[in-house]
């Protein structure tokens, strides 16, 4: 179960970059 949380963060770290540089 963290294992999968922590995935989740990872990809949303990414995504609200993304986000914020557009």
């Amino acid at each position: 179960m963290l294992e999968r949380i922590a995935l989740q963060e990872q990809q949303a770290l990414p995504r609200l970059i993304d986000r914020i540089d557009r």
